[in-house]
């Protein structure tokens, strides 16, 4: 007979995942449930709802190792299998709003030329332009965009917020 988590513990229970034992207990003890829980979210098929599944556990297994957690619940890997599952559609939606305006539209390399774009990019430096680019057209983190640009994640986020001020005034300003 294979026992089922809710067979074993209750949901609310926690396992100790700092420890390899208590990881694989954990692992061993959710992995049905969390896979059926994910498997039922919409627009989840088989292949999707393993990979989402591992992701969770993957991510809880970094967090633990890295010390910033020490133990998990059920409802804990749901709600990550969960929000993980919203970042995959969100991932789905940007891409196909990316390869519409690649087939109605000229390159996003050209679209982000400031002649192109309009006086509200045209406002931005080459600098913020670029930031701005990689982190909201490519979808790329912030410490990403810093690497590519060789420069550190505060002065990123600094071009970034300045980016998004400049935007906005010019929004303002045009409207």
């Amino acid at each position: 007979m294979q026992r089922r988590c809710t067979d074993v513990l209750p949901t609310t229970s926690s396992w100790p995942v700092g420890e390899q034992a208590g990881f694989l207990a954990c692992y061993q003890a959710t992995f049905n449930d969390l896979y059926r829980f994910v498997a039922s979210l919409p627009g989840v098929d088989r292949s999707i709802a393993e990979d989402i599944v591992q992701d969770v556990y993957l991510a809880t297994l970094s967090r633990a190792v890295s010390g910033r957690l020490d133990s998990v619940t059920l409802s804990y890997l749901k709600t990550a299998g969960q929000r993980r599952h919203l970042d995959l559609q969100k991932s789905r939606q940007r891409e196909q709003l990316r390869m519409s305006a690649v087939a109605t539209g000229p390159a996003t390399a050209e679209a982000m030329q400031p002649e192109a774009t309009g006086p509200l990019l045209a406002a931005l430096n080459d600098r913020q332009r670029r930031a701005v680019h990689l982190r909201y057209l490519d979808d790329l983190p912030v410490g990403r965009v810093a690497s590519r640009m060789g420069l550190t994640v505060p002065a990123t986020e600094s071009i970034l917020a300045r980016a998004r001020k400049t935007l906005r005034r010019e929004a303002d300003r045009h409207e």
